[in-house]
């Protein structure tokens, strides 16, 4: 969270709107994955979609618990040929 505070001291430094500490260490502690998991509705970002699936932990290998084999290799395949279309290769 130390970074965090850090990047919201140079953002409002950039804007020349100081703010005071507390108000810095509130909006951090609201940024954070912690803050924003208190309320997940406020970042449903999709109608109808369950807003606490939109939060994710991004544990490693957590996809398997979420994707099928099939829903995989789909995105796999799609992924590798939007990239290319932005000149990006993978081995």
């Amino acid at each position: 969270m130390k970074d965090l505070v850090s990047s919201i001291r140079a953002i409002t430094e950039f804007l020349n709107k100081p703010l005071s500490e507390e108000v810095i260490q509130r909006i951090a502690h609201q940024c954070s994955f912690e803050g924003m998991a208190k309320n997940p509705a406020s970042y449903q970002v999709f109608p109808n979609v369950d807003a606490i699936s939109f939060l994710r932990k991004g544990d490693i290998g957590d996809w398997k618990n979420h994707l099928t084999a099939e829903l995989n290799e789909q995105f796999e395949t799609e992924f590798v040929a939007k990239a290319r279309e932005h000149g990006l290769e993978f081995e």
